[in-house]
């Protein structure tokens, strides 16, 4: 029935579904505005819309078509004697058809606030100003016409918008000759059959959509004849097979209806020399009015195959030309697009050498003008030659960099120098306090290199004047009356560091302020305070690790972390001595009930727990964790269960879980811990010397066991047990409920200071 059908050319009307079509809400206001826009578009672009007398040419010089038709509002003036007749030539890129939808960039872009806000001109006033451009009418028209001649095609087409005067003799056929000359002057290829010289500047100069008018749209098809922005591109264009669809399958499977037009980036495909098999040209994008006006009339041809035939012959010879021209002004394009980037290239080029020049003028040399920062490109890069009045306004910022610059640079030199200098000093240093007759307990309060700088009568000989000589050994010798204050300043340093600490820590949890004891062997002074058992401190690590140890004075004086030690992240810097130190408020609470559960007073010094050595045990351990710890362990270790419990709980809230947890280490239980000198046998059957869960390398095994709980919770605790009864004790403990098989899980041995 279809190919009956189409032998007479009496196929039925495809059923279109226009997908842009919006009747309520916002998508119609929306789409309102757009049509709006459109129609204002159009009618500044009356110009080149009215091409009654312009001619189109044609594949033979005498047949003019453009006189007859109107290309852009449909308007065509079909004569009598020429409406039946089928043509393979007409305006290509065709808007009349197109729609506008809400994808439409026109209906995506908000227009500026004096374009919105324009105010018009009273009606009184209408007509009597003619402009300036109204004077180039009293000259002659040759002169005119000459003048015209020598500007660009986009120029003539904007004139053309001007005044109604202007419009009507640049868009008469008697000026084609301006045109065409305009297309020489920018060595634009011809102008192609299918479109007039007014639409071919359009195409090619303009940057508005052609469909919604939304500016800045940068991309054109040279061989469809439009310049759509994304959005219309969409509405507008798509696969072959779609639009032959709804005539049946004979019609979509028809390859020579896909030949009639040119698809999306034809252009591109045959500058690659890639053609593209018939079977796959359906499968192309075309822009959808010109495809359907070329399906239309090969449809009414049906029922005559050798004028069918002759109509796509035509239309296949006139696509060959189209999308060879359209090759043509896309190697023009590039070509304009490179001798572009070449002359702002070389502008820029001037504009640097200009700017070098002149600032070498002034003292500065090239090298400090190519250290300027980033924030100064923007000046060198701006594509203007440079000028009089340009080079007065960026010299003031010019100059002020290249001072900013150098004064670094100064500062760069004179740090440079005191390293030097330190290092030189430091042989000195390191040599003296090596022949240095002092006992161990001394020695440990000598200041490290960096914070022998530090000390003001040492800064005092460092100063920039005597940094630009060698330090020699004269001048050290001349230092060493001053070392014995340069160590008294030092220790007392250390001392009131440790001092301000321990009182700022207590201050903030709360615990009333300890007096020095006074003994045999103490003397009333801060020293003495900071001697106490209760005084421990700790320092801060940037890298994760379980729990930083516990430290006591004066051990912690010597100590790695808070020993000066110069930066390895920063060069020539040093990290002074106790610039990672903290006491921990919490942590003297612990030291101070558990040395009143021991039974011994606050003036308890850390000498004498010390000498206790490992001879104390937890009480509220069970005996499957018992085990022997210092004075300092036990602290630490009363220290790690209430950090868990602490934890637990904040998991539990943040986590939103209801997992039971026990403070088995509750500071206000009555036995909290014992010298194993009293009577506690039942308590010590299972006290190691080893820590719980063996020797340390068991963590290198593959698995261990886990409480499923403290999973839950996300607490790895570095105390974590690894047996299967050290994880049942942990669950009935920790956690108060009897220990299920499901209870304990198994998890992958990860190294625990990768939690931390």
């Amino acid at each position: 029935m279809v190919t009956t059908r189409q032998a007479t050319g009496n196929l039925p009307p495809p059923k279109r579904v226009e997908s842009d079509r919006y009747t309520t809400g916002e998508g119609k206001r929306r789409n309102n505005v757009a049509k709006t826009r459109k129609k204002r578009v159009q009618e500044t672009t009356k110009s080149d819309d009215d091409l009654r007398d312009v001619p189109v040419k044609s594949e033979s010089n005498d047949s003019i078509e453009s006189e007859d038709h109107d290309a852009r509002d449909g308007n065509a003036k079909r004569f009598p004697h020429r409406s039946r007749e089928i043509r393979s030539i007409w305006y290509s890129g065709r808007v009349d058809k197109a729609v506008v939808g809400e994808k439409s960039k026109a209906n995506r872009i908000t227009l500026k606030s004096s374009v919105l806000h324009a105010k018009k001109l009273p009606a009184g006033k209408k007509g009597r100003d003619h402009g300036k451009l109204a004077l180039l009418m009293t000259m002659p028209i040759d002169i005119f016409c000459e003048i015209a001649s020598h500007m660009a095609p986009l120029d003539i087409l904007n004139l053309s918008r001007t005044t109604a005067s202007l419009r009507s003799l640049l868009m008469s056929k008697r000026s084609r000759h301006i045109w065409r000359a305009a297309q020489h002057n920018v060595c634009l290829p011809e102008c192609p059959p299918d479109i007039c010289e007014p639409q071919y500047a359009k195409l090619v100069f303009e940057r508005l959509c052609h469909v919604c008018g939304a500016p800045r749209t940068q991309k054109a098809d040279f061989a469809m004849r439009v310049r759509l922005c994304k959005g219309c591109m969409s509405l507008n264009a798509g696969q072959g097979f779609t639009f032959t669809k709804p005539y049946g399958k004979e019609v979509m499977r028809d390859t020579r209806i896909y030949k009639l037009v040119p698809f999306y980036q034809s252009a591109a495909q045959s500058a690659r020399n890639a053609p593209i098999k018939e079977d796959y040209l359906k499968f192309q994008r075309f822009y959808k009015p010109d495809f359907e006006e070329a399906l239309e009339q090969y449809l009414m041809l049906a029922s005559d195959s050798i004028a069918q035939d002759k109509f796509v012959a035509e239309r296949v010879m006139l696509v060959e030309q189209i999308v060879k021209h359209a090759v043509e002004i896309d190697k023009w394009m590039n070509g304009v697009s490179w001798e572009k980037s070449v002359g702002k290239r070389e502008i820029l080029i001037r504009r640097e050498n200009s700017i070098v020049a002149k600032l070498m003028e002034l003292g500065y040399t090239k090298m400090e003008v190519m250290k300027l920062g980033d924030e100064y490109d923007p000046i060198f890069e701006h594509p203007r030659d440079l000028t009089e009045r340009i080079w007065a306004g960026i010299r003031p910022k010019l100059e002020a960099g290249l001072l900013l610059n150098r004064r670094k640079e100064l500062e760069r030199e004179e740090k440079k120098r005191l390293y030097l200098r330190q290092e030189e000093l430091s042989v000195f240093y390191h040599a003296h306090i090596q022949n240095l007759q002092v006992s161990d307990d001394e020695r440990i309060f000598l200041p490290a290199a960096g914070d022998f700088y530090s000390d003001p009568s040492i800064a005092a000989v460092l100063n920039p004047e005597y940094c630009s000589t060698e330090f020699t050994e004269e001048r050290w010798d001349s230092l060493l009356p001053t070392l014995p204050d340069v160590f008294m300043r030092h220790r007392s340093h250390i001392v009131s560091t440790c001092a301000s600490l321990l009182s700022e820590a207590r201050q903030f949890e709360g615990i009333q302020e300890q007096q020095p004891p006074v003994g045999e062997t103490c003397t009333a002074d801060k020293e003495d305070v900071l001697r106490l058992a209760t005084s421990f401190f700790t320092y801060d690590w940037d890298f994760h690790s379980p729990r930083n140890s516990l430290l006591a004075f004066p051990a912690l004086v010597d100590h790695p972390q808070v020993r000066g030690r110069e930066d390895w992240l920063k060069e020539h810097e040093w990290i002074h001595w106790g610039t990672d130190l903290l006491c921990k408020g919490y942590i003297l609470r612990i030291a101070s009930i558990l040395l009143a559960n021991l039974g011994l007073p606050n003036s308890t010094t850390m000498e004498h727990m010390e000498a206790l050595g490992r001879c104390l045990v937890c009480k509220r351990c069970d005996p499957v964790f018992l085990k022997k710890m210092s004075w300092a362990e036990l602290v630490d270790h009363f220290g790690c269960e209430l950090d868990w419990y602490e934890t637990a709980q904040f998991a539990n809230d943040d986590l939103e879980t209801s997992i039971p947890t026990v403070n088995d280490h509750d500071l206000h239980s009555d036995d909290l811990c014992a010298l194993t000198g009293v009577p506690i046998e039942d308590h010590l059957k299972n006290v190691n010397e080893e820590p719980a869960g063996g020797p340390q390398n068991l963590a290198l095994e593959e698995e261990r066991l886990h409480c499923r709980f403290c999973d839950v919770l996300q607490i790895f605790n570095p105390s974590e047990p690894y047996s299967r009864l050290q994880v049942e004790t942990h669950v009935r403990v920790k956690h108060g409920v009897e220990p299920k098989p499901q209870d304990i899980i198994t998890r992958p041995a990860i190294s625990f200071s990768y939690y931390f």
